[in-house]
């Protein structure tokens, strides 16, 4: 793909100035690259691990719906692991009764207590703090489309995480940006030449009412 660099305002031996619509697109620019580059490592990763063995950190639409409500990720996460409290707990290192408070609510965690929790379940750290539905439903739906499924299931899943986020009360902001973000994902495969991802969600995109 070429990419055409904006032209600076202004250069010094140290310096370069942009106005600020090139500099967010280039950092939009590098952010596409970037997922580019998450969707093809995970694909080998499939091709080589498994797609059953790569799939355990995919989260179910159970699950999802589960985060929506608040549930506490280190409890979904833990569950779908199949681990009870006191087998996380001597894992990562903390007390029983420290992990059942963070579970519950009643006390945050620590950022020490969320990495140990976060390396014990082998997932990233941001999984265990992440408190915004908009960017759980994105995930979500984008995780889904570049798992390789078929074409039906994914839009399923789309239609049943769209709902699940609509009957969770989301602003019509919220919802609004949803499906700008999802519009910005479609475009994005269809650039870096993601056929199959990007007929899937332009469909689902088509089935938002707004």
């Amino acid at each position: 793909m070429n990419v055409t660099l904006p032209k600076p305002i202004r250069e010094s031996r140290q310096t370069v100035t942009l106005n600020r619509s090139d500099w967010d697109t280039l950092i939009e620019r590098l952010e596409d690259a970037e997922d580019a580059a998450a969707v093809v490592a995970r694909k080998a990763q499939e091709a080589t691990g498994g797609v059953d063995a790569t799939r355990r950190d995919y989260l179910t639409g159970d699950e999802l719906r589960r985060l929506l409500d608040w549930e506490s990720p280190v409890r979904v996460w833990r569950e779908k692991r199949g681990w009870s409290q006191r087998a996380l707990a001597s894992m990562a290192g903390v007390s029983p009764s420290y992990l059942a408070e963070i579970e519950t609510g009643h006390k945050p965690g620590s950022a020490d207590a969320l990495l140990a929790l976060a390396r014990a379940l082998d997932i990233p750290m941001e999984l265990l703090v992440s408190t915004n539905r908009l960017q759980m439903a994105f995930s979500r739906l984008k995780q889904f489309i570049e798992a390789g499924g078929s074409d039906e299931d994914a839009i399923k899943e789309g239609d049943n995480v769209i709902a699940e986020f609509k009957d969770r009360g989301a602003a019509s902001l919220d919802l609004a940006e949803l499906k700008d973000r999802l519009r910005h994902l479609a475009a994005k495969y269809d650039v870096d030449g993601w056929a199959r991802e990007y007929d899937v969600l332009s469909r689902i995109i088509r089935r938002f009412r707004d």
